[in-house]
């Protein structure tokens, strides 16, 4: 995959970050199959297109609640639920952070 399409894709991911990105409509943008576009983007990349999109997601999404003046029980309660899939976090975990 050339730079110039590697930048392409990662433009229009940045762009559409806080919209459902399909797999399907990188590989069209890329003018390749979906198989082929995920296999080259890892290759390229040295990531997964889908892990690279949920990483970016994840940056933008601490960026906005690093950005927060205040923080708020109900703020706390939405990176719980946030972080819930990750990986297990417990209340004295939070407190500590937040505090």
């Amino acid at each position: 995959m050339t730079q110039e399409l590697i930048n392409k894709i990662l433009i229009y991911i940045e762009q559409h970050i806080h919209e459902k990105i399909s797999l399907a409509d990188l590989a069209h943008l890329a003018g390749y199959s979906p198989f082929y576009f995920s296999t080259l983007f890892a290759e390229t990349m040295g990531i997964s297109v889908t892990s690279y999109i949920r990483v970016r997601k994840l940056q933008y999404a601490m960026a906005d609640i690093l950005s927060y003046e205040k923080i708020t029980d109900k703020l706390i309660e939405r990176v719980k639920n946030a972080t819930f899939g990750y990986t297990y976090i417990d209340d004295d975990y939070y407190n500590n952070v937040i505090n």
